[in-house]
């Protein structure tokens, strides 16, 4: 017997108990539901909300996601230094040029990007939260169901349920 086989086996007692005990919980929910007369509707939740007094976080977000981009690629900053320090020998415009630049990554970053981040993830958690809404909404029937087959199967052989 391997070693994870002899942890499986160790553990798994106390880990069916718990899947069992929330998958009873689940069902006398689902019941609860079906008896109150419940109707399942899809929910269009948001529990991230956009906080626009996070500027240390839009300015990490804009370091570690855009900024990182375009000075790893040297699309940009190559060209501007090339002209500004080498040709014309000018570091102090090549600075504020890089200010300016940095300013619209963090503008881009703070009315764009994540509010399309934010809302992209409230809807996945939606689809995730509808999803276990509905499960629990059509619970009933298959419990209904299942203890109904069970009781047949015990029915019909006395002895054992499996």
């Amino acid at each position: 017997m391997n070693w994870y086989e002899k942890e499986i086996k160790k553990y798994s007692v106390d880990m069916n108990t718990k899947i069992y005990a929330w998958i009873i919980i689940a069902l006398s929910f689902s019941v609860y539901f079906y008896f109150t007369r419940w109707i399942y509707q899809w929910e269009s939740i948001e529990i991230i909300p956009f906080v626009p007094w996070i500027w240390w976080l839009i300015s990490a977000l804009t370091y570690l996601t855009i900024w990182k981009l375009f000075y790893k690629s040297k699309v940009i900053y190559m060209p501007l230094y090339f002209i500004f320090v080498v040709l014309l020998n000018d570091k102090r415009t090549y600075k504020k040029i890089k200010k300016v630049i940095w300013l619209i990554l963090w503008l881009l970053m703070y009315f764009f990007f994540l509010p399309i981040a934010v809302s992209f993830l409230n809807f996945i958690i939606s689809i995730f939260y509808n999803a276990a809404l509905f499960l629990l909404y059509i619970a009933p029937v298959f419990f209904i169901s299942w203890v109904s087959i069970l009781g047949l199967i015990y029915i019909k052989n006395k002895n054992k349920i499996w």
